[in-house]
């Protein structure tokens, strides 16, 4: 669902432009807290959380960009932070699929909801009671756990493909801003041949 800009209606570009500076101003506090997040991950060898940290720190600078160049009315600013958002969709769609799964193999169905169920149920000695409500409770915490992993990553896919709208939306708006100054300089330069 990408937002497009009617050339003519100066509603849809006072739209338009609110959409962006809100989409810029939410990339910005984004990538902020993701950059400060990184910075409580515990430290470790293989320095991820650093490498992650520069990178949210980049992408603050570039989303800043954005901002700036909607406010100015700078078409090559917001076509950096256009193609950022575009470049960025498709590393963070990846990236997350990845953290998903190291999540879903922590939380491995089976073991997971064994150990979970055990800790849960503590037969009373004087009865004997049968496993089946064991058994039953494993097997609908698997299918929940699998429901929440299937879940997941449709949020992922559905954030990812949100962000390449807004770059869309973002590129359209560009156009928009630009389209005057090509159509200005085309008069300029037919009227200096006639």
């Amino acid at each position: 669902m990408a937002l497009t800009i009617d050339v003519g209606n100066e509603k849809s570009t006072s739209d338009g432009r609110t959409f962006i500076i809100l989409a810029s101003g939410l990339a910005l506090v984004n990538q902020a807290l993701a950059a400060l997040a990184c910075y409580y991950v515990p430290a470790e060898p293989s320095r991820i959380a650093q490498v992650a940290a520069c990178y949210a720190l980049a992408a603050f600078l570039i989303s800043s960009l954005g901002l700036v160049g909607i406010l100015g009315n700078r078409p090559g600013y917001l076509t950096v932070f256009s193609h950022f958002l575009w470049i960025d969709a498709i590393l963070s769609f990846f990236a997350r699929l990845l953290v998903l799964d190291l999540l879903f193999s922590a939380f491995d169905g089976h073991a997971f909801c064994t150990d979970l169920m055990q800790s849960l149920w503590t037969p009373e000695p004087s009865l004997s009671r049968s496993q089946d409500p064991l058994a039953k409770a494993d097997m609908w915490c698997g299918v929940c756990l699998s429901a929440v992993q299937i879940a997941s990553i449709m949020l992922v896919l559905c954030m990812s493909a949100a962000q390449a709208a807004v770059a869309l939306a973002i590129r359209q708006y560009r156009c928009r801003l630009s389209r005057p100054v090509c159509i200005e300089h085309r008069i300029d330069a037919v009227s200096e041949k006639a």
